[in-house]
This record gives C-alpha cells, sequence and structure tokens, in this order.
C-alpha cells in the first residue's frame, strides 16, 4: 500500500514538472512580424475599404495578444499562435483589393460597440463584381458554436489560400458577426448584429427590403429569436438544425407574419434538432405563415453544400413586405428595474411598445389590423405605443384613422392607463397629416425617444459607460 502511494504521489510529480516545462508563452517574435507586415501592407493599400481591413487585423491580434498574456491558459495561447503563424504565411505580398471585389476573401472590419464600448467584429464578402454604385441584397449569416475568440473566428479565413477562386460567389452581401462568441446571440451578442449592419451600411448601398437571416445549429436558434424579435427588419428567414428547444408551444411565433421562414434538418443528426424544427413548423402553418420544412435523410447536423446553394436562391427570391394584419408578443417581458435600466424596441412595423414600469410580470401584446388607412390596434397588458405612420413605420400616406382599443385616435402616442397622456408623434410620410379630435387627454411635449433609431435595438442593460455615452438625449426617469 505504502509503494502505491509513492508511486501514485511520483507520477503527479512528474506529470506537474512535465506540464510546467511545456508550459506555452506568446510567440512575440511572431507576434511582431505579423504586425509589421500588416502596417506594411496598411501603407501600400490605397482602398480606404482595405485599410480599415488591415486596421482591423492589427487590432484583434494586439488586443488578443494582451488577452492571452494576461489568461496564461495554454490552450488558447498555443491556438493564438498558430493562427498568427497562420495569417502571417498566409498574407501576401501585395494586397490586391480585387480579390476582395470579387468576393473571393472576406472583408474583417471592427467596430466599437455602443453596448459596452468592447471592440466587437465581422466579416463581410462582397457581391461578385462588387460595384459601388449599385444596390445589393444583404444575408446576414449566424455561425454556430465554435469561435470564442475574434482570433478564432478570423482563423476561418486563413484555411483557403488567399485570392482562391470561389464559384458559389452571390450578388449579395454576406455578413457574418462575431456576436461575442457563443453567447446564443442574447443580449449584447444581438445587439451586435444590428451594430454590425449599422456599421456597414455607412460604407456600402443595401438594399433595404432584401435583407435576410440565416444561422445553423447555434446560429440557427439565433435566427429564430432575432427574427421573432425584430420581424420587420427581415424579408425571409432560413432556419437550420437550430439549438432551441421547441417541444412545447415555440415563443414568439405569432410574431412571424409576413416573413417566410425555411427550416432544414439532418435525419441522422440528433433527434432534438428535427423534433424542434417540426414542432416549430408546426406552429407556423397552424397560424397560416409561410413556413417550409426540408431534410436531406443521409445528412447529420454538417449541412451538405447543395442545401447551402437551395437556402440562399430561395432567401434571394424574397422581398420584404408590410402584412395587412400582425401580431406582436413581447418576450421575455421588461418590468421593474430591469425596464427602467434598458434602451428596448418592443415591437414591429412603427408600432412599439414602451417598457412597462410595474413590478409585476405581464406579457404585453399587440395586434394591428390594417384597411386603407385605418388603423385598428388591441393591446394586452400594454401602457404606452410609439406609433410611427411615415416611411419609418406604416408607411401611410395622407390622413389616418386610429383606433386603439375601440377608441378613436389619430398618430399619437397613447398611455391607457387610468390618467392617459398624448404626445404627437413625427409623421414621417411626405403627405402625412396629424389630426386629434375630441382630445380630452392632456397633452405631452414631445421628448427625443430612443425607440426611433435607424436600426432595431432591442435590450441594453444599464452600465456607467453606457449612461454617460448614450443615454444624453432620454427623458429623466426613461433610462
Amino acid at each position: 500500500m505504502i509503494i502505491k502511494k509513492i508511486i501514485t504521489f511520483a507520477f503527479f510529480v512528474t506529470l506537474f514538472t512535465v506540464s510546467t516545462v511545456v508550459a506555452e508563452d506568446i510567440n512575440l517574435d511572431i507576434a511582431k512580424k505579423l504586425q509589421v507586415k500588416l502596417s506594411e501592407l496598411n501603407e501600400k493599400a490605397k482602398e480606404p475599404l482595405l485599410k480599415r481591413h488591415l486596421t482591423s487585423l492589427s487590432h484583434i491580434f494586439k488586443i488578443e495578444e494582451m488577452a492571452q498574456s494576461l489568461n496564461k491558459n495554454d490552450k488558447q495561447v498555443k491556438f493564438f499562435n498558430e493562427v498568427a503563424k497562420q495569417c502571417l504565411e498566409w498574407l501576401p505580398k501585395k494586397y490586391e483589393f480585387e480579390a476582395i471585389r470579387q468576393g473571393n476573401n472576406r472583408l474583417i472590419f471592427s467596430f466599437v460597440s455602443k453596448t459596452d464600448h468592447t471592440i466587437q467584429t465581422y466579416a463581410l464578402r462582397l457581391p461578385k463584381n462588387y460595384d459601388k454604385e449599385k444596390e445589393y441584397p444583404l444575408i446576414v449569416m449566424l455561425h454556430g458554436m465554435g469561435p470564442g475568440t475574434q482570433a478564432k473566428f478570423i482563423s476561418w479565413e486563413f484555411k483557403i489560400p488567399f485570392n482562391t477562386k470561389l464559384d458559389n460567389v452571390l450578388s449579395a452581401y454576406v455578413l457574418e458577426p462575431f456576436g461575442r462568441g457563443n453567447n446564443y446571440y442574447q443580449g449584447f451578442a444581438e445587439n451586435d448584429i444590428f451594430e454590425a449592419i449599422a456599421d456597414m451600411k455607412q460604407f456600402f448601398k443595401v438594399d433595404e427590403d432584401r435583407t435576410y437571416l440565416k444561422g445553423q445549429s447555434m446560429g440557427g436558434g439565433g435566427a429564430w429569436n432575432i427574427a421573432t424579435g425584430t420581424p420587420d427588419f427581415w424579408a425571409a428567414v432560413s432556419i437550420n438544425c437550430p439549438a432551441f428547444y421547441a417541444k412545447q408551444d415555440p415563443y414568439r411565433a405569432e410574431n412571424l407574419t409576413g416573413v417566410p421562414i425555411r427550416f432544414w434538418y439532418g435525419g441522422k443528426d440528433k433527434a432534438y434538432y428535427g423534433e424542434s424544427v417540426r414542432v416549430a413548423h408546426k406552429k407556423l402553418q397552424e397560424l397560416g405563415y409561410e413556413s417550409e420544412i426540408h431534410t436531406t435523410p443521409e445528412a447529420g447536423h454538417k449541412m451538405p453544400v447543395s442545401e447551402r446553394e437551395k437556402i440562399d436562391k430561395w432567401l434571394l427570391k424574397h422581398k420584404r413586405v408590410i402584412p395587412k394584419k400582425f401580431t406582436y408578443v413581447e418576450y421575455p417581458p421588461l418590468y421593474g428595474a430591469r425596464a427602467k435600466n434598458a434602451l428596448f424596441r418592443s415591437g414591429r412595423n412603427g408600432i412599439y411598445m414602451i417598457p412597462n414600469y410595474d413590478e409585476e410580470r405581464k406579457l404585453r401584446s399587440f395586434t394591428c389590423e390594417i384597411n386603407c388607412n385605418t388603423i385598428e390596434i388591441k393591446t394586452k397588458n400594454c401602457k404606452e405605443l410609439q406609433i410611427e405612420t411615415g416611411e419609418d413605420g406604416l408607411n401611410l400616406k395622407g390622413e389616418y384613422t386610429i383606433i386603439i382599443n375601440e377608441k378613436e385616435r389619430n398618430n399619437i402616442v397613447l398611455k391607457s392607463t387610468p390618467h392617459p397622456c398624448v404626445r404627437r408623434t413625427r409623421a414621417r410620410g411626405s403627405n402625412a397629416k396629424s389630426k386629434i379630435r375630441n382630445l380630452e387627454l392632456e397633452e405631452v411635449k414631445m421628448t427625443p425617444l430612443w425607440q426611433l433609431q435607424k436600426y432595431p435595438v432591442r435590450i441594453f442593460y444599464d452600465s456607467p459607460a453606457h449612461r454617460a455615452g448614450n443615454n444624453k438625449n432620454c427623458p429623466e426617469g426613461t433610462d
């Protein structure tokens, strides 16, 4: 017994000694050579987009080097060294923008998140034979579980030799956000998607009515979550072997009016992927929504290339529409302190529910039906609505009548409390007219509303940095 204990102790001492000896350190020589190479290419580059691409690569590797030097995780340090070496070997002597213009290589762009002021990243493939004067559709692609760091996320780019000609480049932008790694595109990761879209629109012309969403596995679950939260943003959505469990009633399925949905799963994949897809598809069919389901019997969790081509072709044939009748159900409900400490756009097509400040957890919802220029809205557990009738919302022209819970109002923000107040909203349509007839409620001066941003903002959790940076125009008590 004593001899056995001595041998066991000696084994663990040896193991600790070996692990100490082989501990990984940042390869500073490669890291320095990589930064020098990126700097040289940046100086030679004439195209501003290429300069930003190279600057973004430089920032990503600098941040990752600092993180891993503090982290001291042998596995991650080793991976960083490998990716840095791959990138150094992959970079050409002369970085021509033509390789990116043809869609053979992607742009890597970093941006400062307005949510928490961290540097986030997305990859963007340009359309085949890109022309900066033309508008193109945009496909937002959500990756599956895997890239936990930004270095790992961009490492996929270095697996194919530079300027390798690709046969399946689309006539559309394909944007892939990092999405905070493996956070299922919730919270800050969800915001990053829309911030990445807003960032790329500063440089590229996008067809606003042909913006699509697709995702696989974790990205498929994220696509469902985001599409049901912002259904008016997408022309069509492809959800593939999604990592969400819809064995019971799929949450927020009612929100997908007017948004075509295409599901796919592999016949040899784990059972719950196919089961979730079938349940969600059945629910959408029961609601009378446009939904179709596809499967490849011999496939597992990995999607065949032929199916990817079918998905892209299916997406690009659709165009965004405003349905004549639609429903929006909030999930999860915002209440109490969480509601007060959040910027939240909860709604669709120009109708948004202001956060609920009650301490009770109540699920809010509304249904809207449009008949010519008459808008009839029925709400549940909703104290206040923001209604946009112009181009950024319902896109109505001329005079219009709004009926909320069987009470006629015109172009207003309505609080359905016992002592409601009414605020005039901006009518953005060129011929829109605002009339308030038989108004017996108190009028309140219009204040800047954060719901009117150009892209959907879901949830911003409160932080001192965010208060300082983004809440300057919010009225007191609503930030």
